[in-house]
């Protein structure tokens, strides 16, 4: 019983399949069971309301029209979106939304080379949730999305129509957990797939996160995996990343995060041809902002080294450090100035460089002016800059070609 209200979802996944290809007839039927919906839901509005029924919809029209050197071209759009939400039994126990959208583009103009176009775009949004208001919440989502577009040119003989049909389905799950500490633990899965004329994507993600905060600390660590598949021609590509963040609050005028990341990402191709690459990165940042002075201070350090190797040529190397340090002054209420320092270092293949910018920033606020119940503001800022950059060392070498 507590279903019923969402056949007209499912009767839109089941119109929405490539038989039917007549776009007239499929707006008819998507119309039908929107309208279906719409109906059952209001009919038993009355016994979900106990437990929370929110409904909610919009539908907007948009007409353009453009006249550029005696051709002319307009635009007619529209838009219906219907949404809702109810818990099943109790809320703290289960809870389901729904979402439905239709949109219809039809474009004219006088121009020989492409006088009509249409275009319609249909969406499927659905949710479940157990338990939503515990420690351990469950979701989950599916997605569907199809969009046709035609396009009508002249041509030489007649009339020529291009049909371009494409399909999205995405599909959700995540499981959180709370401990009794305030520790927060999320494992996400999602996958997505892609179909077109012209290409089948196949994507898939798969990652966790955890976090805490106590005190003055602050930890997380977030990882994730990707796999990715062109279907239709077989090349398929991997990641693999983990990121830690550490951060420390003394005080309520300094604050210090420190980051570590690896990544790693491995892509092959039909022909054998593939490459690979990982990166990995440590930095640290500071900032101190002392309660009732004019003054600031922030700055930071960067560490990174990547490694990336492929089929045509060997594994090369790339270090790099940097360093920044920005200062802020407030001379008055409406004067305010900022120094910020920059070096960066990096070497690769026996070539080292070196890069500095120094950037000065004076700026002048004024007061607000009321004219006419109106308030009117002025800003007035300058800047000075330098930069430096210096490159050592030769490029790796290559042998030799012998005749």
């Amino acid at each position: 019983m507590y279903w019923q209200p969402l056949w007209g979802v499912f009767g839109v996944v089941i119109v929405n399949k490539p038989v039917l290809r007549n776009s007239k007839f499929f707006q008819l039927c998507f119309l039908g069971l929107l309208l279906l919906l719409i109906g059952q839901t209001s009919a038993r509005a009355e016994f979900y309301d106990p437990y929370g029924l929110n409904l909610s919809g919009s539908i907007g029209y948009t007409y353009s029209f453009n006249k550029t050197n005696n051709r002319e071209s307009e635009v007619n759009l529209i838009r219906v979106n219907v949404a809702g939400n109810s818990a099943i039994w109790r809320p703290w126990f289960a809870t389901m939304s729904a979402g439905l959208g239709f949109g219809l583009a039809t474009s004219e103009s006088t121009s020989s080379n492409a006088p009509e176009s249409n275009f319609t775009s249909n969406t499927v949004n659905l949710a479940f949730a157990v338990f939503p208001l515990s420690r351990f919440p469950f979701r989950l989502t599916y997605a569907l999305s199809r969009n046709e577009s035609e396009s009508i040119s002249n041509a030489e003989e007649g009339l020529l129509s291009t049909t371009l049909i494409t399909k999205t389905r995405r599909i959700g799950i995540s499981q959180a957990y709370t401990t009794y500490d305030r520790t927060h633990i999320n494992f996400f899965y999602n996958r997505s797939d892609f179909e077109s004329l012209f290409s089948n994507f196949l994507s898939s993600i798969a990652g966790l996160r955890v976090n805490r905060s106590w005190a003055k600390q602050r930890y997380s660590i977030d990882s994730s995996y990707i796999d990715t598949e062109q279907q239709d021609v077989g090349n398929n590509s991997t990641s693999l990343s983990l990121t830690a963040t550490h951060g420390y609050l003394p005080s309520a005028e300094m604050g210090i995060t420190s980051l570590f990341s690896h990544s790693t990402s491995k892509s092959e191709s039909v022909g054998g041809s593939g490459s690979e690459s990982s990166v990995n990165q440590v930095s640290t940042s500071a900032s101190w902002r002392p309660e009732h002075k004019p003054y600031s201070v922030s700055g930071g350090a960067r560490f990174s080294k990547t490694t990336t190797d492929n089929s045509v040529r060997d594994s090369v190397e790339t270090s790099a450090v940097g360093i920044g340090l920005t200062m802020s002054y407030i001379f008055s209420r409406q004067i305010r100035g900022n120094l910020t320092i920059n070096a960066n270092s990096s070497e690769s293949e026996g070539r080292q460089s070196l890069n500095s910018s120094e950037i000065g920033t004076i700026g002048f606020f004024s007061s607000p002016t009321t004219i006419f119940d109106f308030f009117y503001n002025w800003n007035l800022s300058g800047s000075v800059s330098n930069a430096n950059s210096k490159l050592d060392g030769n490029p790796a070498a290559v042998p030799p070609v012998e005749d």
